[in-house]
Formats: structure tokens, sequence, C-alpha cells
């Protein structure tokens, strides 16, 4: 995982150089792999693979930790890769409710920080998934948002009334929809723009 070029050079000294310029990256972040050479107008070019050397889950943590230290706050933290793709950051501290923030918009900020950091060292081709949950609170409410999809689908087929759920964020709303996609007799579909956007569940013959 991360980005990778390949490229012509003249000559292996300038190798690094072209690598760091074609990546965005520092020297010391990049990986070089000679693949082989050719002849073009008489002149000899060498053949290579450049790609980051970056530990994007590493580097995630290091990027958090540089936030967390510019306010002085103590954190706790975890990390793994659960795929190829995905990340998964959880922090604990004292100062768990001012992280998370009403309706736990901070959370999402420093989620979205991360991801836009960590996406310039991904490749162009890759759908990095970085998830951020502070105190248990993405957890928690994920659980509870399931719950309110159960809860309404059934309303929702015992009635044959379609129901408009409050606004959510963009998260928010894809556990929604991913918990009803295979919910039998239930459609749900999004509708309103920007902070408006909401879920409407509906019955499906």
């Amino acid at each position: 995982m991360g980005k990778k070029v390949e490229f012509y050079v003249e000559s292996d000294s300038k190798a690094l150089d072209k690598a760091a310029q074609l990546l965005g990256l520092p020297e010391d972040k990049i990986n070089l792999r000679q693949l082989g050479k050719k002849l073009e107008n008489g002149v000899s070019l060498l053949h290579f693979e450049a790609t980051s050397s970056i530990n994007l889950a590493l580097e995630g943590k290091n990027y958090l930790n540089g936030i967390f230290d510019a306010f002085n706050l103590k954190v706790q933290m975890e990390f793994r890769m659960v795929s190829d793709n995905e990340i998964l950051f959880r922090v604990t501290s004292k100062e768990n409710p001012l992280l998370i923030g009403k309706d736990g918009k901070n959370l999402l900020s420093i989620q979205h920080l991360l991801k836009q950091y960590l996406n310039t060292f991904a490749g162009s081709d890759e759908n990095l998934l970085v998830n951020l949950d502070i105190g248990g609170y993405q957890e928690n409410r994920k659980k509870q948002l399931e719950m309110l999809a159960v809860r309404t689908a059934k309303e929702v087929i015992k009635s044959k009334i379609s129901v408009k759920l409050d606004p959510m964020s963009p998260y928010d709303r894809l556990i929604i929809h991913n918990r009803l996609s295979d919910f039998e007799g239930i459609s749900s579909d999004s509708t309103g723009t920007g902070e408006d956007r909401a879920i409407v569940i509906s019955y499906k013959k």
C-alpha cells in the first residue's frame, strides 16, 4: 500500500532525485528497484520502480500525537491495520469530551485531517479508509444507529409508511445504509443537501 511510480533515467545517480520529485516524498521514505533498461535514440536508459516506504499506520499515529502534543493533551493510543486499505486508531484521554465535541464534530474534524494527511502518501488508485475512535464514541454511536435503523425499518414494514430520520453526517448515514442493505422489504435513500441531508426509509414491495 502506498504510492508507486515507474520511470526512466540516464544514470543511477539521478534515480532517487527523480523518484522524490514524482512521488513528492523525502528521499529517505522511498524504496527503489531497477526493473531493466532500454535504448532510446542511441541513449541507454535505466528503468526504475519507486514506492513509498512509509508505514501509514505509524505515520498516522505520529500525526495524531503531534496534534495532541500541541494542546498538551495526554492520550493513550492503539492503532492497527484492519485490512490492506483500512486503518483504525483508538484514542482515550481525560479530555475525551473535548476531543469528541458536540455530536462528535471535533472527532470527525480530526479524522478528516488525519485522512487528508495520510492520503498524501497513499496511491491515487487506493481508497484509503481511516477510522478514528475516541473514548469508544464511534463504536457506541454505531450500535445506537444500527438499533435505530432496525427499529425504524420494522415500523415501516408494519405501517408501510416511509420515515425520514433526522439529518446526519455522511459517516452516520453510511452506517444506516449498510445495516439496512440486506433488510427485506426496506429501501433507504439519502435526501437533501449539506447539513440537512437525511435518510428516508421506505417500504419496498
